[in-house]
């Protein structure tokens, strides 16, 4: 038992001994070449996935680069754009700025030439005046006539400012001569005493234009004119200043047959008469139209009656044509057999061909005998 146990430790010793041998040979012969061939594969499958990666990559990455240029591109036109509009901007504004301080200096020299020249306050009062007639809708020279002229029974003669024509052929005189330098000095301080003397003569200015005013007797000279005036206020302010100061303004104006008004004011008074003048037209074309619409209908009754003495003419003719087609074709004797009885006994058969085309219809309507043609013949 023991030298059996003995022989099997013996052979166990043996085989590990060999198994030593054989991994020890391994390792020093196969595992070298086996870890060359190892990084071999693996350099190839790396190489592989590199170009698998990069092509994953081209194109996942490609749409985002031509998205990215795109990008730039739209930021580099906007940035040039926008670089564009600043600059015109600020052209724009640096030329607003020289129209401002333009405006800066007429105002200035309008605002003194008002305040002293009495001719240049009337002029720009008529601009105003005119300004709002043409806003209202009406032209001159139409609705309106600038200095048109009035000859007294002394032969002097009156120039109102503004003649405004009504449709019924009657006239509204509107008159802007006032004065507004006194206004234009209470306005600089109306607090003061300097501030309230000039708006006691603003209020008495005003109050001698209508004196004046109403002793021209504008209705008296010319029978076409209505019986008031409109006295024409350029500035908002100066006629609300005027009328809220004096409340017996109005009044007193008005017992003269003279109305003041105010750009405000002014701009109703003539929308009415410029509604005045629409009715007045569109009464006018209706009475064309009516006028044109009788023409119309008496030029068609006149059309009708051509038509239907045309329609007698032709029904005349189609009786006489058809009695001639009827001697043609009906009887012994009719044309149609007389023609077909000469062209058998002349055997010309090429005058039966000469017919026209409408009456070959007639030819087997045509009754002739053929044994009466043969015992003439």
């Amino acid at each position: 038992m023991n030298n059996f146990l003995s022989s099997v430790a013996t052979i166990l010793a043996c085989v590990s001994f060999a198994l030593l041998f054989i991994k020890s040979v391994f390792d020093y012969i196969l595992k070298p070449q086996l870890k060359t061939w190892a990084m071999q594969e693996l350099n190839v499958v790396q190489k592989d996935v590199e170009q698998e990666n990069e092509k994953f990559l081209f194109l996942l990455l490609e749409p985002l680069k031509h998205d990215l240029i795109a990008f730039r591109e739209s930021v580099d036109k906007a940035y040039i754009h926008d670089i564009q509009e600043r600059a015109t901007l600020k052209q724009e504004v640096l030329s607003l700025s020289l129209a401002c301080q333009e405006i800066k200096h007429e105002s200035f020299k309008l605002t003194q030439a008002l305040k002293g020249d009495i001719k240049v306050q009337g002029a720009w009062g008529e601009l105003v005046l005119e300004n709002v007639l043409n806003s209202a809708g009406l032209r001159k020279d139409h609705e309106y006539t600038t200095q048109a002229e009035i000859k007294t029974e002394d032969g002097t003669l009156l120039r109102p400012d503004v003649m405004v024509h009504l449709p019924s052929q009657r006239h509204i005189i509107v008159d802007s001569k006032v004065s507004l330098t006194h206004y234009a000095q209470y306005v600089q301080d109306p607090s003061s005493t300097q501030g309230k003397e000039a708006l006691k003569k603003h209020l008495s200015s005003i109050q001698t234009h209508i004196v004046q005013l109403g002793n021209k007797k504008y209705a008296q000279h010319a029978d076409d004119t209505l019986s008031f005036i409109l006295m024409f206020i350029p500035i908002e302010s100066a006629f609300i200043t005027a009328v809220k100061n004096d409340e017996n303004l109005l009044k007193r104006a008005l017992e003269r047959n003279i109305i003041l008004v105010s750009p405000t004011t002014l701009m109703a008074a003539l929308k009415t008469v410029d509604h005045l003048w629409f009715s007045y037209r569109m009464n006018h074309n209706s009475k064309k139209i009516a006028s044109q619409n009788s023409k119309i209908l008496q030029a068609l009754l006149n059309f009708l009656q051509d038509v239907d003495a045309l329609g007698k003419q032709i029904e005349k003719m189609n009786k006489n044509y058809a009695m001639l087609v009827n001697k043609l074709s009906s009887g012994k004797d009719s044309v149609i057999i007389q023609i077909k009885k000469l062209s058998e006994l002349s055997g010309n058969q090429s005058s039966l061909e000469a017919i026209p085309t409408r009456f070959d219809e007639l030819l087997p309507s045509a009754e002739y005998d053929d044994h009466e043609i043969n015992k003439e013949t």
